[in-house]
């Protein structure tokens, strides 16, 4: 009994040492990563800024690294041959950026200027050794990236524009949270009207319109960059989302329990 209290007592002690080091360094943990390893694998890794409005690389390039965003915002995205560009993801602090297979499959830009971790894909064993569950929690974030994409594949084949814009907004607002990016239900969201209708196939005039109902009702404010929440479990209703909480965990813990 003792050791196991001893066992939680420093389970607990790396989590909230990780908790102070970053949102890279929460959402490992919170995959799972309660290691002291993770800050020298990661502290081993090379650095790279990104200038805002930079790919950081190209569809079909061949990257023999799996790259993190420590710093700023990104995005994924495709280019169809007429020019036209789907918004795949927007990436925020912690994310995976890719890719996930060695030919690139997609672009990725930074959004703002960003800091990018990369860790070579032929020294994962070697990390996964040096620090428990590194791996397992690679792992885990990819499934939550997979399971986030599908969820979008929903909006953009079931849900109308009011649903598609309040559930994206709900999904941004949650992964900020659960690496201590969002308090008081506000946020940053350095997006374009027209970025967030290429990620939600929608018109720069429908994006308007629908956030203006939107305002209008009470709901949620953008501006300057930022958004504000107004009524939570309002705009969750309009989502109708599953996997998408009534209301937002508890700041508390930091938010940082991946669901």
């Amino acid at each position: 009994m003792k050791l196991d209290a001893r066992q939680d007592a420093r389970a607990t002690s790396i989590l909230a040492a990780l908790h102070e080091r970053g949102p890279l360094f929460r959402k490992l943990a919170a995959a799972g990563c309660l290691d002291n390893g993770v800050g020298g694998v990661l502290g081993g890794c090379s650095v790279r800024n990104i200038p805002q409005g930079m790919d950081i690389f190209a569809e079909g390039d061949f990257i023999g690294e799996l790259l993190f965003l420590a710093r700023g915002w990104a995005y994924r995205y495709r280019l169809l041959g007429n020019g036209r560009r789907h918004v795949v993801n927007v990436l925020v602090p912690g994310d995976i950026v890719g890719p996930f297979t060695p030919t690139a499959k997609q672009f990725v830009a930074a959004l703002t200027e960003t800091s990018i971790y990369s860790v070579a894909r032929r020294n994962l064993g070697d990390e996964s050794r040096t620090c428990v569950g590194f791996t397992a929690a690679v792992e885990t974030l990819i499934a939550a990236e997979y399971e986030m994409l599908a969820e979008r594949t929903v909006s953009l084949g079931r849900r109308n524009a009011k649903e598609r814009v309040a559930h994206f907004l709900i999904e941004v607002f949650e992964r900020l949270n659960r690496v201590g990016l969002a308090g008081d239900d506000t946020f940053e969201l350095p997006l374009t009207q027209e970025m967030i209708g290429d990620a939600l196939g929608l018109s720069v005039v429908h994006v308007n319109r629908t956030l203006k109902v939107l305002r209008e009702d009470g709901l949620v404010t953008l501006g300057f960059g930022r958004a504000t929440i107004h009524d939570f479990d309002a705009l969750s209703f309009i989502a109708d989302s599953y996997g998408v909480p009534a209301s937002p965990p508890d700041r508390r813990l930091g938010g940082i329990s991946m669901n």
